[in-house]
C-alpha cells in the first residue's frame, strides 16, 4: 500500500533491458516487449503479477489469462512468448497448476531498493526448484489502471 500522497511505481534497470534489446543472438521480440511492459503496471511488491478478477478482487495472473491482457486470441502466440520470456531468464512460474507469473527483479522491481538483492535470490530459487513457491496472501489491492476491455483471456 503507498504511503498516502504518494505514487505507487515499479523500476526497470536499464542496463539490463539494454542487453536484452540489443542482444542480436537472442533479441526481444516484439510480442515480448509487448506482453513485458503490459505486465509492470501490475508488479506486486513479491514480483508476481496482480490482476483484478470478475469481481474486482486481486488475484495472481495466470498463464491462461496472459493472452486476454493483450487481447491475443490464439493460445499459440501466448504460449511461445512466455517459454521464451522464460528461457532468456525474464519470467518465472509459481503455483504448479495453475501456473502464475514472476518477473525477474534484476529487470523489473517493486520494492525497497535494500530488499531488491533478497528478491533476486529468491527468484533465482524459485527458478532452481522448478517454479514452486508459496507467497503469502494478497491483502490490498488498488490500481487505477484496467486494460481496455478488461482482462478475459482464456479460461
Amino acid at each position: 500500500m503507498p504511503y498516502k500522497g504518494r505514487e505507487e511505481f515499479a523500476m526497470f534497470y536499464i542496463k539490463q533491458m539494454g542487453e536484452l534489446i540489443t542482444d542480436r543472438e537472442n533479441p526481444l521480440s516484439l510480442n515480448e516487449r509487448a506482453l513485458l511492459f503490459s505486465l509492470i503496471p501490475f508488479l506486486d511488491y513479491e514480483g508476481q503479477v496482480v490482476v483484478p478478477d470478475e469481481n474486482g478482487k486481486p488475484e495472481r495472473l495466470s498463464v491462461t489469462r496472459v493472452g486476454g491482457l493483450l487481447g491475443w486470441k490464439h493460445r499459440e502466440t501466448t504460449g511461445k512468448c512466455l517459454n521464451s520470456l522464460e528461457e532468456k531468464g525474464i519470467i518465472t512460474f509459481s503455483g504448479g497448476r495453475p501456473k502464475y507469473i514472476v518477473l525477474n527483479p534484476r529487470f523489473f522491481y517493486r520494492g525497497k531498493a535494500d530488499k531488491r538483492p533478497k528478491a533476486i535470490r529468491d527468484f533465482n530459487e524459485l527458478t532452481i526448484h522448478g517454479g514452486y513457491m508459496m507467497k503469502r496472501y494478497i491483502l490490498y489491492f488498488k490500481r487505477p489502471f484496467e486494460p481496455k476491455g478488461g482482462i478475459t483471456g482464456n479460461r
